[in-house]
């Protein structure tokens, strides 16, 4: 049997057992919680085609889990202006949301 202790974790040999397309969806989900990186939407970038915002950086990403939840299973995303966040002023903070 694959999923025996200590082979595998507990959270992913459930998972495992119902097929390993669960399991691959689980670790590499981009709809997660992150600081940085890049943004995950289920519509679209609103930053794309906007002269003020288009090299806006990903400062945090909040997705649906349990306990959160964007409107259906949406995803929030909050953005800074690169000089903003090297000066350390969150003040121009913008943050959009969306769901499927």
């Amino acid at each position: 049997m694959i999923c025996q202790k200590p082979y595998i974790a507990d959270r992913y040999c459930q998972v495992f057992r119902n097929g390993v397309r669960g399991a691959l969806f689980l670790h590499f989900s981009p709809v997660k919680h992150k600081l940085g990186g890049y943004a995950y939407f289920t519509q679209r970038d609103l930053r794309e085609g906007d002269a003020l915002t288009a090299d806006y950086l990903l400062l945090f990403q909040m997705g649906s889990d349990e306990h959160i939840m964007w409107g259906d299973a949406g995803v929030g995303n909050f953005f800074i202006a690169p000089v903003d966040f090297a000066n350390k002023d969150f003040s121009g903070v913008f943050y959009n949301w969306d769901c499927r």
